[in-house]
């Protein structure tokens, strides 16, 4: 089986000269669905990381009762806020009429766990149309027995995420990891991204294996800024397999300038400040 190993070749492919004549919303307009009463930092630095990683609008769709907190974060998002304290069922309709006005998705950073948060995640991702990234809580509610996915979405866990979505253990081992991630991203109809030492990708017949970032990259939010640059490409209109290549680069090559300086030290807003410099070296000089 032939594994493709990405390489920053991938980022000129999916960064092409701009248009001079280009207007807002000609990058993307990214929706992102997430936070919760204990989890207001998700959804923001899932916009903030798609907002360095190009896409030029971005709209986080949160509980009411938190969305003035995330929006106090930064002048740079839009947020709307629905419902209460949490998403429901009550909130499908008016979330899925907002994201047709979207060119993708993100969702599940920070959404929370509650049985309403179940039912509306569900209900949502079986009538979206929209390509979509399923990260962080919403990995936790779908069930492989009955989700019917697409090529359009992209599944994110770590490791024991995955376990939890197929009950497939899987070791530290990359060659164990190529064969069950494939398995299953043929199975669900998907492309999968397995984050770890080396992230391994697939949609089930295509498998590649990513070898940027480092052990300093545990820190809480790095995984929500991934999920940022990865919908950031889906709404730039990159296909799903090479969104996830791309991205999955792209996060831990700044992660990788960002560990170089901070070691121990690193946050999750540290990999967001290095996605530009990251972009103008690859670009160079396109930039």
């Amino acid at each position: 089986m032939r594994v493709i190993e990405v390489n920053e070749n991938i980022l000129k492919d999916v960064y092409q000269k701009r248009n001079e004549w280009s207007h807002k919303g000609d990058y993307g307009r990214l929706l992102v669905i997430g936070g919760s009463k204990y989890y207001t930092g998700a959804p923001f630095l899932v916009a903030m990381a798609a907002m360095r990683a190009g896409v030029d609008i971005i709209t986080i769709a949160a509980p009411q009762k938190v969305a003035s907190i995330i929006a106090s974060f930064s002048p740079n998002i839009i947020v709307r806020g629905f419902g209460d304290s949490t998403f429901s069922i009550k909130n499908v309709n008016s979330i899925a009429k907002l994201s047709r006005q979207f060119d993708a998705i993100v969702i599940g950073n920070g959404i929370g766990m509650g049985s309403e948060t179940k039912g509306f995640v569900k209900e949502f991702l079986k009538i979206n149309k929209r390509p979509c990234v399923i990260d962080g809580d919403a990995l936790k509610f779908l069930d492989i027995e009955e989700i019917r996915l697409n090529a359009k979405y992209m599944l994110m866990p770590h490791a024991n995420e995955f376990y939890e979505l197929c009950k497939e253990k899987v070791k530290n081992n990359v060659s164990d990891r190529i064969g069950k991630v494939k398995k299953i991203a043929k199975i669900i109809n998907a492309i999968i991204v397995l984050k770890g030492h080396v992230d391994v990708i697939s949609d089930g017949k295509r498998v590649a294996i990513n070898k940027t970032g480092n052990a300093f990259m545990t820190k809480a939010g790095t995984g929500d800024v991934l999920a940022g640059i990865a919908g950031s490409m889906l709404a730039r209109g990159i296909d799903t397999f090479n969104a996830a290549c791309a991205s999955c680069h792209l996060c831990g090559k700044a992660g990788d300038k960002a560990a170089k300086k901070l070691k121990d030290s690193l946050l999750a807003t540290d990999v967001i400040d290095n996605i530009p410099s990251v972009l103008s070296e690859a670009m160079n000089p396109r930039y």
